[in-house]
């Protein structure tokens, strides 16, 4: 593999977009009734056959999620519920969910003001419906993210315990600059799901004093169907094309010089053949001359497989994470692992990465850099956002303080989304195309936010991982009747637009609001056709379900009922009216952000 640019990736961020539907070959279907029981019968029956194969107000206003609770039906499925309850498809993929722990361990003797441990620890978990129709995998699922969760809670522990330990030791004239916060961070990016396939890079950033930490990749490969792990020897026909595809790839993108072993002749070319054998037999280990037995890590990916070494491995630490992508273009994958042209998959790219994908299908990965441009006053900050690739760049003069960058495959086309955290907690998300090496000029989509829901009662925040851009959960934020997210499924046109087909927003923000006034409304159904005009009541509780972002909002009761109000926006005032009547006049009190 020939990679045409060497590129230094900036560091990336999280973001969170849901989407529950795939494409590659043969479909799981399971009917919307199945029971856990039937699903596992069926699992079965698939494994045989594949045998050998802020404030309590603001922070209820500013996390307002936008979706529907994982598990939870929403409105504006109701179609596709229909159907299936008349003999329709069910799941054809699961949807994995993911949720964080903040770490701030302090300093309990108050001599010092840095804490003793930060970071993060994450976590993916699925909804109901998916553990349900796909009991095998979530048993394999969940049994990886409990060990890795367990791990990194127990680094947390060790370097508390050891920061402790070795402030004690400092004496009085030893100083501050001397003091060290150490760090743990533990995250997760789905880098393919659909129907037949699940992978995710695992990254563990760890920091324990020294000059620098370390980052640590793992992966997680299982069939859909079966829960089984994957190997590389299920994916990979041809060994030794494989082999010298790798070696290739590494020599053309970082020159042979980068690597611990090419002063040796056929050093190098024999240390990746003795990683490529690890990794297709693990059980049967080549070691070299010290006794070591070295693995890479790899994914699939929305076009093709990606290879990981983590540092030290091959090549030395200033050279950071050495990678390489392995085009399914190449042929050199079992067409059984290769998604269709046309097919709808997002990989979820990672921190300190290049972008690579085979626009134009030549079995020659182009190489894409996303990165910022320091401000010139305070390099501290970060002024501009740039997309970078062989034939030309598109920079965006914004200030921002994260990304996250996805390569999409959508409408047979290549394409990055990016999700940029602008100044004042702004975020807006871009599109940019992908064609042999050139970037197209961004595109803004309408939502402005990726998708979640904040769970009140466990006080944790799950997100919806971005993996099909047929089926993308996006929120906006709305300020009708108090601040929230509100989302709809969106699907990625050919020029990287994207468009929604339903006719509500979807509200999940948590918020209930009181009325100290009679409101006149209009009763509803659940699918919110129009059972007459009501009169509700002062006093009532108002839940959010839905808007249309414009002329209505839709409630849910105390008593279980469903209403409709219908607003206008106040062009004196700044917010809305309900019958002509501000609504601050109507309410005890609206949830409105700054």
């Amino acid at each position: 593999m020939r990679i045409r640019r060497k590129l230094i990736a900036a560091s990336l961020a999280v973001t969170m977009i849901a989407g529950i539907t795939g494409c590659s070959g043969a479909e799981t279907n399971l009917p919307e009734d199945t029971t856990q029981d039937s699903a596992a019968s069926e699992q079965d029956t698939q494994k045989e056959a594949d045998a050998g194969s802020a404030s309590k107000d603001e922070q209820q206003a500013e996390n307002a999620g936008g979706q529907e609770e994982p598990g939870k039906e929403s409105d504006q499925t109701a179609t596709e519920d229909t159907a299936a309850d008349k003999g329709g498809a069910s799941l054809k993929a699961p949807a994995v969910y993911r949720k964080s722990e903040y770490i701030f361990e302090n300093d309990e003797s108050g001599k010092y003001d840095q804490c003793l441990c930060e970071g993060r620890i994450t976590s993916l978990t699925m909804d109901d419906d998916s553990k349900a129709a796909f009991p095998a995998l979530y048993e394999s699922f969940t049994g990886y993210f409990d060990t890795r969760e367990s791990e990194a809670n127990s680094r947390k522990t060790e370097f508390t315990n050891d920061n402790i330990e070795y402030r004690a030791g400092i004496t009085p004239e030893e100083t501050d600059p001397m003091i060290y916060t150490a760090s743990v961070e533990l995250d997760h990016a789905v880098r393919r799901l659909d129907e037949k396939y699940l992978s995710v890079l695992t990254t563990l950033y760890t920091f324990s004093g020294g000059a620098h930490g370390y980052t640590e990749f793992g992966s997680l490969n299982l069939d859909v169907a079966t829960g089984r792990d994957l190997s590389l020897m299920d994916i990979v026909p041809d060994r030794k094309a494989f082999t010298d595809y790798l070696v290739k790839s590494l020599l053309d993108t970082y020159g042979k010089d980068a690597f611990f072993a090419s002063e040796t002749d056929g050093g190098f070319e024999s240390q990746i053949q003795n990683y490529v054998d690890n990794t297709f037999d693990p059980e049967n280990p080549v070691e070299d001359e010290n006794g070591y037995a070295g693995y890479f890590v790899w994914t699939l990916d929305a076009d093709g497989i990606t290879v990981f070494f983590n540092a030290y491995d091959i090549a030395p630490y200033a050279y950071g994470t050495i990678t390489a992508m392995i085009p399914y273009s190449t042929g050199l994958i079992d067409s059984a692992y290769v998604p269709a042209d046309d097919c709808s998959i997002i990989t979820e790219l990672t921190k300190y990465m290049p972008v690579f994908a085979d626009t134009d299908k030549d079995g020659v990965a182009e190489a894409y850099e996303c990165t910022n441009i320091p401000d010139e006053m305070n390099e501290g900050d970060s002024k501009a956002f740039e997309v970078s690739g062989e034939k030309g760049k598109v920079t965006l003069d914004t200030y921002f303080y994260g990304f996250v960058p996805y390569l999409v495959r959508a409408q047979g086309k290549h394409f990055l989304l990016v999700d940029l955290s602008e100044m004042n907690d702004y975020q807006e998300m871009y599109t940019f195309s992908l064609d042999n090496g050139e970037v197209g000029k961004e595109v803004i989509l309408d939502a402005n936010s990726s998708t979640g829901y904040y769970d009140n009662e466990q006080d944790v925040y799950y997100s919806a991982c971005l993996t099909d851009s047929a089926a993308m959960r996006l929120s906006s934020r709305m300020d009708i009747l108090s601040t929230y997210s509100a989302g709809k499924t969106y699907h990625m046109n050919e020029d990287g637009s994207a468009v929604s087909d339903d006719k509500y927003y979807i509200i999940n923000s948590g918020i209930t609001l009181k009325s100290v006034k009679d409101i006149e409304g209009e009763s509803i159904d659940d699918e919110g056709n129009s059972l007459g005009s009501i009169t509700i009541p002062s006093g009532s509780e108002f839940s959010f379900v839905r808007t249309d972002a414009e002329s209505c909002v839709d409630f849910k009761l105390g008593d279980g009922s469903m209403v409709r109000i219908a607003v206008e926006k106040d062009e004196e005032n700044w917010g809305y009216k309900i019958g002509g009547v501000n609504a601050e006049e109507l309410f005890e009190t609206l949830y409105y952000a700054g």
